[in-house]
């Protein structure tokens, strides 16, 4: 979530916003929501996955019955983020068969869907997605039924477009959604008249200025009894910054505990998961304070490479691009230590390319001497603790 959503998220009224934002969701007929409570349903959403509303259309569709489900390609991109690998055997071309292989926790399944098992559902109808456009259909059915039964996690327990269509729910397609009965400008006020009196029924006024919010009316509280406090949250979120996790590592982290934001954990896997962080933290802290300090290594680096390159000016620029010959006093370092350890160079070459560096050019100058140090005394951790971040055990 960007700095400025969450900066929205945290000043506005919850429940003030979730009512207004409906209206707005379904006055624009942007979302395919037919009613003003489809579009406030799709708020709610967004303010509880801490998302936008344009990322909420992204993964999910509205039916034209008012059901939410998940699109296949966002199930398959949250089975890639947790550490899924996905492959197409057949893709379901032919209109008669798709089938795949997926990897996930050390297990690997080849899952497959036919045309005849959409015909045995009853989800198989002339005219429907299936006779137009059957390869799109079975790719979408067999990824969802594959990655259901080796990580239910990326889906979080909802249904894909295909399982609700199998099961007897309304079409999933824009088309169908947008030909649902679309409200006039005449049923807008109506509903509008129709909630206020609702409100004023049931709910006491509502402070209207964004900042009037309360602990009770915190977003973050709306979780209740059993979820993650304030202070767990806050400790996570400062600890993922700490240790510079990307957004693909964060979610991998959360998944693990069947969650795809920090406010949705449990209380006892939030406490679990500050320990867990913190002694990383401490790991990496200790290891920070055996290290030179920056300075110690800037000078380190510098003095290598002066060594290295007698004729080099006294300036060296440690952010630009390693030389060849900064690569092959690595290399040359490398393969000695291979001699007494077979599999260490594989092993660097690995954590690098897990860091996003294809080869030893793509090192800055103080990275390549910083790896070259680590490699001399070798312990690969003071590179790869200060450039990458694993995710935890």
């Amino acid at each position: 979530m960007s700095a400025a959503l969450q900066q929205i998220y945290q000043s506005v009224n919850p429940i003030d916003w979730v009512l207004k934002m409906g209206e707005v969701i379904a006055k624009s007929r942007m979302f395919s929501c037919a009613t003003v409570e489809q579009g406030q349903g799709l708020a709610l959403i967004c303010l509880t996955e801490e998302i936008s509303i344009l990322e909420c259309s992204r993964r999910y569709h509205v039916l034209g019955d008012g059901k939410l489900t998940m699109k296949a390609d966002y199930m398959r991109h949250n089975f890639l983020t947790l550490g899924g690998k996905f492959e197409w055997l057949k893709d379901g071309s032919d209109g008669v068969l798709a089938q795949c292989r997926v990897s996930f926790a050390n297990q690997t399944h080849e899952v497959s869907y036919a045309i005849d098992d959409a015909k045995k559902e009853g989800i198989y109808k002339a005219g429907s997605r299936w006779e137009k456009a059957p390869g799109d259909m079975l790719r979408a059915r067999c990824a969802t039924k594959a990655i259901r039964m080796v990580c239910p996690s990326a889906i979080a327990g909802m249904v894909t477009d295909e399982e609700m269509e199998a099961i007897g729910g309304a079409a999933a397609t824009h088309t169908a959604m947008h030909a649902a009965t679309s409200p006039t400008v005449g049923s807008f006020t109506q509903s509008k008249e129709q909630q206020a009196k609702n409100r004023a029924a049931v709910s006491p006024p509502i402070a209207s200025h964004p900042t009037a919010m309360t602990e009770k009316t915190d977003p973050s509280s709306l979780a209740g009894d059993g979820f993650a406090d304030a202070s767990q949250r806050e400790a996570i979120q400062s600890s993922f910054d700490a240790l510079a996790l990307d957004d693909a590592t964060r979610a991998q982290i959360l998944g693990k505990y069947g969650v795809t934001v920090i406010r949705s954990l449990k209380r006892e896997d939030a406490a679990t998961l500050v320990s867990k962080l913190k002694k990383r933290l401490d790991e990496q802290q200790a290891i920070v304070d055996k290290q030179p300090s920056v300075a110690a290594t800037a000078a380190a680096s510098t003095a290598a490479v002066s060594a290295a390159s007698p004729t080099v000016n006294e300036s060296i620029d440690l952010q630009a691009p390693a030389r060849e010959e900064d690569v092959a006093r690595l290399k040359e370092r490398i393969g000695k230590w291979e001699q007494e350890s077979p599999g260490v160079t594989q092993k660097i070459v690995e954590r690098l390319t897990a860091c996003g560096f294809s080869k030893f050019r793509e090192l800055t100058i103080e990275q390549i001497n910083l790896l070259h140090q680590s490699v001399v005394e070798k312990n690969l951790d003071l590179f790869f603790n200060r450039y990458y971040q694993t995710t935890l055990d």
